[in-house]
C-alpha cells in the first residue's frame, strides 16, 4: 500500500489521466452530436436513434466513474492509513 506522501506525489498523474479520458469523451460527444445533426437534416431524429447514439457515450462515462471511484478509494485508504502499513 502506498503512503499518503506517495499518493500525493501522483496527483499530477491523476490529472493527466483525467484529462486524457475527458479528451476521449469530448471527441466521442462531438462525433455523436455531429451524427445527430446529420440525422436531423435527413428528417430522422427519433428517440431510438438518440438512444443508440447515447449508447456510444455510455462506456466513456462508465470508465470515468470507475476511474474516480478507484482514485477516491486510494485517497481514503491513504487518509486512514497515511504510513501505508
Amino acid at each position: 500500500m502506498k503512503t499518503a506522501t506517495e499518493r500525493l506525489s501522483t496527483l499530477k498523474d491523476l490529472l493527466g489521466e483525467m484529462h486524457r479520458r475527458q479528451s476521449h469523451l469530448h471527441n466521442e460527444i462531438d462525433e455523436v452530436l455531429e451524427e445527430w445533426e446529420g440525422i436531423g437534416r435527413a428528417g430522422g431524429q427519433r428517440d431510438d436513434h438518440a438512444a443508440l447514439l447515447l449508447k456510444r457515450v455510455q462506456p466513456h462515462l462508465d470508465g470515468l466513474q470507475q476511474f474516480f471511484y478507484d482514485c477516491n478509494e486510494q485517497a481514503i485508504k491513504a487518509i486512514h492509513n497515511p504510513f501505508g502499513t
